[in-house]
């Protein structure tokens, strides 16, 4: 009786030859791929992404800085409350005080650049002679930060007998100007009037002159139709330095006075 044929180690060894011819042929084609590879493309592909990767840092710094540039605008004020000119012979300094609307805020309030936003001056006497000015020389600094210009800043002035309100001369009032560049501005004081003959009448008994409450009023509209005032012959002379920064980004074009 015939058996089946032991075809078990043909198989074998067919198996085994498809894998070397297999091995042989990942092993020529990774020599060839590895032979044909050109250093210097991979050096270019380096650079290439190195120099995207730069681009877009680059990119993303100019994206914020054109971000917190257009935040806000400034207005850059420094100067001097000069000296005032006033008759008689008294010893008189000046008090200040800047007013600006709700859209406005100081920038600079701590640092080496402190912003002064209300003060008052030192007392000064007028020379002897002809000369009638009253020399204070006091340094105005201060910053403004702001996204609208209505409610652009004014300064306040009330000048007064010695460093207290013991007797105030006149008050005056002054609009932060608007073009940038040097101004030299000329203050013209006044005083409220009484508002009938009687209360002026004990007011030049006590020797009291009738007062704002509120020395900002100057400054404001708001109850200004129902006061009466006189002048009282003098006038603060102020020099101011404006700067802007950030005009051009809403719209607003800076121009020099």
């Amino acid at each position: 009786m015939l058996g089946r044929p032991n075809k078990q180690p043909i198989i074998s060894e067919n198996i085994e030859a498809a894998n070397n011819i297999i091995e042989t042929s990942a092993s020529s084609i990774l020599s060839t791929s590895v032979n044909n590879l050109d250093p210097m493309n991979s050096i270019n592909l380096n650079t290439t992404n190195i120099t995207l990767n730069n681009t877009t840092m680059n990119n993303n710094y100019t994206s914020v800085q054109n971000n917190n540039a257009t935040s806000s605008f400034y207005v850059i004020v420094n100067g001097v409350i000069s000296h005032a000119e006033f008759p008689g012979n008294m010893n008189i300094s000046c008090s200040f005080q800047f007013v600006y609307g709700q859209d406005w805020e100081i920038a600079r309030t701590t640092g080496e650049g402190v912003s002064l936003e209300s003060g008052v001056t030192q007392v000064a006497m007028r020379p002897r002679g002809f000369n009638s000015k009253y020399i204070w020389n006091f340094p105005l600094e201060i910053c403004f930060r702001s996204t609208n210009p209505y409610g652009w800043p004014k300064l306040c002035l009330v000048v007064q007998e010695g460093t207290g309100k013991q007797k105030i001369i006149g008050y005056g009032w002054c609009q932060v100007p608007i073009g940038a560049g040097k101004h030299s501005l000329k203050v013209k004081l006044f005083k409220p009037q009484s508002t009938s003959l009687i209360q002026k009448w004990i007011g030049s008994v006590k020797g009291v002159a009738p007062e704002y409450f509120d020395s900002t009023m100057v400054c404001k509209g708001e109850g200004r139709e129902v006061t009466r005032t006189e002048s009282v012959g003098g006038e603060v002379t102020i020099e101011l330095n404006i700067m802007h920064k950030g005009m051009t980004q809403f719209g607003f074009e800076p121009f020099v006075q």
